[in-house]
């Protein structure tokens, strides 16, 4: 085993690792932090989604099941059968767009989000107990096409989660849950569109929750110290530093 490789597995590992603890503590981030992390360490793009997704499957079904009461499955319908529809979407576009640089798709959509941040800011919506139908399909369908795309479905989840008056525990949970809805399609998605590889990273991801679950432990820790305002604070601040990220990098490498 060469040096290159044990430097890769390295960063892999962290990269899930700190994935694990982030998305435990505010509910959501695996794909936006691990994602960019392995992809420059040298994993092909559909491979770092396909270990995004095989970890947390587990991960996340781990986080429900220690929390239980907080959110029911049926609150979580409406969004998920628009995703359902959406992420294919995205799936297909990340196909025929592979001529393109990964950070310019990712330089696109970070100037999206940052956008949707900045208008959030500047109205400042007051939170409320349900959303309109229209908000819901906003934030199903850009959660899907991204998700398939670039497997960062989180950003419009995570707008649309703190726009209700929700306590931080159910804000969470309700994350966690339409994440792992998200599994099934998006590795469906990715194996139509590259084939078997993507089902062994998957499975891989899957190994790998053995690395994760200590990290999932110190996030729910994490986590449960926060307060609505501190988890909405935490969430937003993550999200510009994501979009900045995603818009810099590109400019800076080149």
């Amino acid at each position: 085993m060469t040096d290159t490789l044990l430097i890769q597995l390295f960063v892999i590992g962290g990269a899930l690792f700190g994935g694990c603890v982030l998305q435990s503590a505010v509910g959501f981030g695996m794909g936006m932090f691990a994602v960019p992390i392995m992809n420059l360490a040298g994993v092909a793009l559909p491979d770092c989604i396909a270990l995004v997704v095989g970890i947390q499957s587990v991960q996340l079904s781990y986080s429900i099941y220690k929390h239980p009461g907080e959110v029911t499955w049926r609150e979580t319908l409406p969004l998920f059968y628009i995703r359902m529809l959406t992420i294919p979407i995205g799936a297909v576009l990340l196909f025929f767009m592979q001529k393109y640089e990964p950070s310019s798709i990712k330089q696109m959509i970070g100037l999206l989000l940052l956008t949707a941040i900045i208008i959030q800011f500047a109205f400042r919506p007051k939170p409320h107990a349900k959303l309109g139908l229209g908000w819901t399909m906003l934030a199903g369908s850009t959660s899907g096409v991204m998700g398939g795309l670039v497997g960062m479905a989180g950003p419009p989840l995570v707008l649309y989660v703190h726009a209700h008056d929700w306590n931080a525990k159910k804000s969470r949970v309700f994350l966690w849950i339409a994440f792992l809805q998200n599994t099934p399609i998006i590795m469906l998605s990715l194996y139509l569109s590259f084939g078997t590889s993507v089902l062994l990273y998957f499975v891989l991801g899957v190994a790998m929750f053995l690395l994760g679950l200590p990290a999932t432990k110190v996030g729910h820790w994490i986590g449960g110290k926060l307060s609505n305002r501190r988890l909405k604070i935490a969430a937003l601040t993550i999200l510009v530093i994501i979009a900045l990220s995603a818009i810099i990098t590109p400019l800076v490498s080149s």
